[in-house]
């Protein structure tokens, strides 16, 4: 099968990963499957692997404690969730964030690991997902999956039946802690109610779209607390998550990213400045997606009207169509860069 295949392609480079070769040498080949996900428009191929680089560079700042390679994890992270359109795979990159902004926490603090292993025993079976065991293994004391398995996994299971009484004790709970300022117990129990109501099989959308606010909220308050722009970021992604599972509450849920917004301006480039509006923020998008088509468009006729593989190598021809192509090329980034100037 087509999930079969994708999985085959990404696990020699998981094996390579668990194993300790160089990280240099994975982010070349995981690039290379991201880039040829993008041009051949395979959305699960470049998902899983921007997924797979997050991963790389996870491993990174974990080994080196280098916060830079943890925010480029949860850049990759966050992209990839954007560009997830099914459901089982955005629920190991909400994960991944949740985990990513942990280890930065603990790393800046330098209580990384003593703290890490008292969350890991009161979150239980919490489950957190990594392409390299060795990472997080040692943190909760549980079996993790690399990408290639997870996907090789996709096969519905058994059911479980939700603890919707638990769940409420502990959404109330973070809820309390989240409006008291504590902000590691309220991401403790937010995210131990999403772990109790969360079944693939039979999702409770509501509820998760409840446990994906409030950690927002979570790391909203945080990023405040500590001007790191990575703390909104991830807000972002966890609000565009929730979005992502209902129609119901988008109107407060587009605030909430609004004030996101603005609250990132305010805390990490002491600028304040009014979010923009969905309507503005819409028609943005829109002129970027048209701007892209054309950029296209324009390519598949440069493509079309100066292509030099039509020729044998060692005809002159070839040479004088490829100059040609490089100019033509040329005069559409240059058009490319006054309509951005523009749009900016």
């Amino acid at each position: 099968s087509y999930l079969a295949k994708v999985a085959e392609q990404l696990q020699y480079l998981d094996i390579r990963l668990s194993s300790g070769c160089s990280n240099d040498a994975l982010l070349t080949e995981y690039v290379k499957f991201t880039v040829e996900g993008i041009v051949n428009e395979d959305s699960l191929l470049e998902v899983e692997a921007m997924k797979s680089l997050g991963d790389v560079y996870l491993k990174r700042g974990r080994e080196t404690r280098d916060t830079s390679c943890l925010t480029k994890a949860a850049a990759l992270y966050s992209t990839a969730l954007a560009r997830c359109d099914w459901y089982q795979g955005t629920v190991p990159l909400i994960h991944r964030l949740l985990y990513t902004a942990k280890v930065r926490q603990q790393t800046e603090t330098g209580n990384q690991v003593s703290k890490l292993r008292r969350q890991a025993q009161l979150l239980g079976d919490f489950p957190v997902t990594s392409a390299d065991t060795d990472v997080i293994a040692d943190v909760t004391g549980q079996q993790f999956i690399s990408p290639s398995e997870f996907i090789a996994r996709q096969a519905p299971g058994k059911a479980t039946t939700p603890d919707y009484r638990s769940y409420e004790q502990h959404l109330a709970t973070g809820e309390r802690a989240l409006a008291d300022g504590n902000m590691d117990l309220a991401e403790l129990k937010i995210a131990s109610a999403l772990k109790l109501i969360h079944d693939p099989n039979k999702p409770d959308r509501r509820k998760e779209v409840e446990c994906l606010h409030r950690l927002g909220d979570v790391y909203v308050q945080r990023g405040k607390r500590t001007k790191e722009g990575g703390k909104f970021t991830q807000a972002a992604a966890l609000y565009n998550a929730a979005m992502a599972r209902t129609d119901d509450k988008t109107d407060a849920l587009m605030k909430r990213l609004q004030d996101t917004e603005g609250s990132f301006l305010q805390y990490t480039a002491n600028v304040r400045s009014e979010p923009t509006s969905y309507d503005v923020a819409t028609r943005h998008k829109k002129q970027l997606d048209d701007m892209r088509s054309r950029v296209k468009s324009q390519l598949e006729t440069i493509d079309q009207e100066h292509n030099p593989y039509q020729y044998d190598e060692d005809d002159l021809s070839m040479k004088e169509v490829e100059a040609e192509r490089a100019e033509a090329v040329k005069v559409l980034f240059k058009t490319i860069a006054k309509e951005r100037q523009v749009f900016i």
